[in-house]
């Protein structure tokens, strides 16, 4: 595995973005969860780009495999925190389905990179 410093300094970057975006759309609309929203925005924005920007994988199958996983649930993470920030569901609902979001990801990525042949 190999690091890319930029692309994570660019992930880190990003990160601090889009968690501040969350933060202000949740707090426009009043919402007393803002902090939350934007902490929970924030790392999930950090562990899919990344893992998905910041890291390669030697073997090219698995690198596109890693790639394809972090851009999915990127973009479904973003959804579902855009969606909390703007509507203001339930706060023990957005940490549950963030939380298992996040757990299926880390799962996912751990068995695709102990995959040895694809």
């Amino acid at each position: 595995m190999k690091i890319s410093y930029f692309y994570l300094l660019l992930s880190f970057i990003a990160m601090a973005i889009i968690g501040y975006w969350a933060f202000y759309i949740a707090n426009s609309n009043n919402d007393h969860n803002d902090v939350v929203v934007g902490i929970g925005t924030a790392i999930s924005v950090i562990l899919t780009l990344g893992a998905g920007l910041g890291f390669s994988i030697e073997d090219g199958r698995v690198n596109v495999n890693i790639k394809v996983l972090c851009l999915v649930e990127f973009v479904v993470l973003m959804i579902v925190n855009f969606c909390y920030a703007g509507f203001g569901v339930s706060m023990p609902y957005y940490v549950i389905v963030v939380g298992l979001l996040l757990i299926l990801f880390i799962g996912l990525f751990k068995k695709i990179t102990d995959i040895r042949e694809v």
